[in-house]
């Protein structure tokens, strides 16, 4: 049996969805799910590239205001990091403790706020509850210094919380085009190859989404959202 897991996540300072870049992070308007899978694994004290759930898990995210507002509060700001450089290095001691410096800016979203929903399986739905109501680590979205609170955590069961249905208008983020909303590849899961990799998908993110012919959705009874879940 199937479950969803309803809750909204804000960071009350600002937080960055770092995309792939060299000397300029610029941020996803949203959290990718792998984003989210992150939160959830750290919430669960899952070790550092454990990803053995994130078949099992299927987020959404409903956008509780416009990209164009969320992109109007997207500040930048400059960080110097350190990187080992060893090609200068002459002695082992150099060898151990040579750095080079670089600058990079960084864009991130002051104050953002989303609806997330977490579908899988009952009892895994119904212990990811307890553990991100009670985590085994700070919680945190994006950095490890972006805080992040989570509120209006609720279990949703079927017929009684939610139903499934077929619908053309759509409230939440859906993967692949629709209309009303802006077209965005997102992070999706980690694959392995050598190392970990990104999987990207495409997604179209906006409030209200509407398709041409029906879709799978889950009908929110609380909310009268029609939310839709990447694969299904």
């Amino acid at each position: 049996m199937e479950a969803i897991l309803q809750f909204t996540v804000e960071c009350p300072y600002w937080c960055s969805f770092k995309r792939q870049g060299v000397n300029f992070a610029e941020t996803y308007p949203l959290p990718p799910h792998t984003t989210l899978y992150g939160m959830v694994a750290n919430a669960l004290g899952m070790e550092q590239d454990d990803y053995s759930l994130q078949s099992e898990l299927k987020f959404s995210v409903s956008l509780l205001e416009s990209l164009d507002v969320i992109e109007s509060r997207v500040v930048e700001d400059y960080s110097r990091i350190m990187k080992i450089s060893r090609s200068d290095a002459k002695s082992e001691f150099e060898k151990n403790s040579v750095y080079s410096h670089t600058n990079i800016i960084r864009q991130r979203i002051l104050s953002p706020k989303y609806e997330i929903y977490l579908k899988g399986n009952h009892d895994r739905i119904k212990h990811i509850k307890t553990k991100i109501e009670n985590p085994e680590r700070p919680l945190y979205l994006g950095e490890s210094d972006d805080v992040v609170i989570l509120t209006s955590i609720e279990l949703l069961l079927e017929n009684s919380d939610y139903q499934i249905t077929e619908t053309q208008q759509i409230d939440s983020i859906a993967e692949g085009v629709f209309i009303g909303g802006r077209i965005i590849q997102i992070p999706y899961q980690f694959v392995k190859h050598r190392d970990f990799a990104l999987k990207q998908k495409i997604f179209t993110c906006g409030v209200k989404l509407s398709s041409s012919k029906p879709v799978h959705a889950y009908r929110i009874i609380s909310n009268s959202k029609f939310i839709v879940f990447p694969n299904d």
